[in-house]
């Protein structure tokens, strides 16, 4: 006889495990990208943007510069865009005022 067969519990109570569990990680994204735009908002960035980043943004590829950010910080794409955003406007205000 094996531990399923004299436990039957043991399967529903593992769905149930497993489903808070799903719930809990989900919960838990949800509650750190809200930290995360709350600490954008004020200013407090986890890091700054690696030389690389910058690179890629001083020669427009700004899709280049979220990918790196992201692979360099583990943050989401939209997160990476709200930190990224500033320097790529400061790069255009840079190269129109260059233009005229």
């Amino acid at each position: 006889m094996n531990m399923i067969d004299s436990n039957p519990w043991i399967i529903p109570a593992a769905i149930v495990v497993l489903t808070a569990c799903y719930y809990v990680r989900k919960t838990l994204r949800r509650i750190e990208h809200k930290v995360d735009r709350i600490a954008l908002h004020l200013g407090l960035t986890d890091s700054q943007p690696s030389p690389s980043v910058i690179k890629f943004i001083e020669n427009g590829d700004y899709s280049a510069a979220v990918k790196a950010y992201r692979r360099q910080t583990g943050v989401d794409a939209t997160y990476a865009q709200e930190v990224l955003e500033p320097l790529w406007s400061k790069r255009l205000q840079n190269s129109v005022s260059k233009e005229m």
